[in-house]
This record gives structure tokens, C-alpha cells and sequence, in this order.
């Protein structure tokens, strides 16, 4: 997922819809890549369009990385602290 057709999705974390169904089409151009990496790499792209957009883009605009505090979660949602 790192650096196939689908890195500017999972490494970068850019969840827009625009973006996934850009990876999904970049699929069918990575010859490098064997049968069965590609339809893994179709898989998290679809499934990942499955979740709402508001739920896959929640970030604010204006945050900064490093005070969720500021940014409170939506009513009914629960900030969790990302993994390093």
C-alpha cells in the first residue's frame, strides 16, 4: 500500500472521493504489481469508499496536528489518539 497506485490514499491519508476513485483507476496501470496485490489494493480503495466521506475527511481545515484538544469530536463521535 506504501508505494503502489493506492500511496497517495494510505501513506499521505488523503480520503477524498476524488482521490479513491482516481487509485481505483491507477490499478489498472501497475503492471509491476502481481494479480493479487492489485485486488487487494482494489479492495481497501473500495471499502474504503463504503464509509461516508464526512467520516473518512473529518479533520478540521484548520488544524495543526498536534492540539486534538482544540478540536473536539462531533456529537455522538470519539477522539482517539492516532498510533505512531
Amino acid at each position: 500500500m506504501h508505494f503502489g497506485p493506492a500511496h497517495i490514499v494510505w501513506e499521505d491519508e488523503n480520503f477524498d472521493t476524488d482521490l479513491i476513485v482516481w487509485c481505483l483507476e491507477e490499478c489498472k496501470n501497475h503492471g509491476d504489481l502481481t494479480a493479487e496485490e492489485i485486488a487487494a489494493v482494489k479492495l481497501s480503495l473500495e471499502e474504503l469508499l463504503a464509509v461516508p466521506e464526512d467520516v473518512r475527511c473529518c479533520e478540521p481545515e484548520n488544524y495543526d496536528g498536534k492540539h486534538p484538544e482544540l478540536f473536539p469530536p462531533r456529537e455522538g463521535r470519539a477522539m482517539q489518539r492516532k498510533r505512531e
